[in-house]
């Protein structure tokens, strides 16, 4: 092989290598989704979930001084949620009247000392990181040529109503109760109790959970009463109320019905479903 023939491969060897490890930057350092520190299972329903769009009460947009090494200052944006959420994801969309592809320079978190992962597109920036917080600051470097740049910013990740889809979905067909029980644990000890009550109240064809588990607690219970204790009780079938420690319901009459009493009707719902709820007046019930 000639000299001539051995550099032409040489260099298409490396620009090969190359585009490869930018196929690889180009995407977030893991691919496994993690939840209340679980992996999930690849899944398009629970990836949809976990990347759900979380809109925010409101930004500020202002020019950041602090910043010295470009010749234009950087832009600080300041995203406001109305409460925590667990952010995944940040799109960035940009553009300016000179109809640049990258108008966008580089993008971090306000509080990260280097920029986080970054995907580039033609007029957008993506960039994947692991953050619960009720306010995101994003500091962005326009190029130094930009003369006016737009910005749209998306975040995306787990709010409450993501949390409450994904844990539904792995209850109803993840076959692993004990996991399934850990999930709910993880849930209770970070306070997502609200959703761990909503839980009880959806459709279930199957449920792959143990027969004693926090998912059967009643309406009244306390939450604030420390997890393990919880546990305890609830393997003796009791649990604590805001008014002392009580039995647990019969799980076999409380996986299927509720009652529910309001001043004008009475209802039997099957399967906790109001839509298919059916009104008995209480003349009817007193007969």
């Amino acid at each position: 092989m000639s000299h001539h023939s051995k550099s032409l491969l040489l260099l298409l060897t490396l620009l090969a290598t190359l585009s490869h490890l930018h196929a690889q930057t180009a995407q977030p350092k893991s691919t496994e989704l993690k939840f209340f520190d679980q992996t999930l299972p690849k899944d398009s329903f629970i990836h949809s979930h976990y990347y759900d769009e979380i809109p925010y009460s409101f930004l500020t947009v202002k020019s950041d001084d602090r910043t010295k090494k470009t010749s234009q200052k950087a832009i600080l944006i300041k995203l406001f949620f109305n409460t925590k959420v667990k952010i995944k994801k940040l799109k960035v969309v940009s553009s300016d009247e000179t109809n640049m592809t990258h108008p966008v320079e580089r993008i971090h978190l306000f509080d990260h000392s280097k920029s986080c992962q970054k995907e580039d597109h033609e007029y957008q920036n993506i960039i994947y990181f692991d953050k619960e917080t009720d306010r995101l600051d994003v500091h962005v470097h326009p190029d130094p040529h930009v003369k006016d740049i737009k910005l749209k910013v998306t975040a995306y990740g787990l709010s409450k109503q993501s949390v409450f889809h994904i844990t539904r979905h792995l209850l109803s067909t993840r076959d692993d109760p004990a996991q399934n029980e850990l999930l709910l644990k993880n849930l209770y000890k970070e306070g997502y109790t609200t959703v761990l009550s909503l839980l009880k109240y959806e459709k279930y064809d199957r449920l792959y959970l143990p027969e004693q588990s926090l998912f059967y607690l009643p309406d009244d219970t306390d939450f604030s009463v420390p997890l393990q204790k919880m546990v305890s009780l609830v393997q003796k079938e009791h649990y604590l109320s805001d008014k002392g420690t009580k039995a647990m319901p019969d799980r076999v009459k409380k996986r299927n019905y509720l009652l529910f009493v309001d001043k004008e009707k009475v209802r039997f719902l099957k399967n906790v479903n109001p839509q298919e709820s059916i009104v008995i007046k209480k003349i009817d019930l007193a007969e």
